[in-house]
C-alpha cells in the first residue's frame, strides 16, 4: 500500500512521508526559509544515533542524553504528523 506525499501528493513508498523529489526541493531550497519539521527531525535523529554509536563506551552520560533527545523528537514527529518515526 502507497501513501501520499505531503508537499505534493503524489505517491511515495510506505513509511515515507516525502517523494524523493520534494526532499530534494526541500533540501535545497526550503519554502518560507526553513526546512520542514518531517525532514530536519528525522535528520537529527540519525545525526544522534551516529553519535551514540561512536561513543557507545560513553561513562559521561552524554550518550544517555543524546537518546533521551531522540525519544523527544520521535514523540514531535508522533504528535505533529501523525506518523511514527
Amino acid at each position: 500500500m502507497s501513501e501520499r506525499c505531503l508537499l505534493c501528493g503524489g505517491e511515495i513508498p510506505e513509511g515515507r512521508q516525502v517523494c524523493p523529489e520534494c526532499e530534494k526541493q526541500a533540501n535545497e531550497k526550503p519554502a518560507l526559509g526553513i526546512r520542514p519539521y518531517f525532514l530536519a527531525i528525522p535528520g537529527r535523529i540519525k545525526e544522534l544515533a551516529e553519535a551514540i554509536s561512536r561513543n557507545a563506551t560513553d561513562t559521561n552520560g552524554l550518550c544517555i542524553r543524546w537518546a533521551e533527545e531522540i525519544i523527544c523528537h520521535s514523540r514531535t514527529l508522533e504528535k505533529m504528523g501523525g506518523k511514527k518515526a
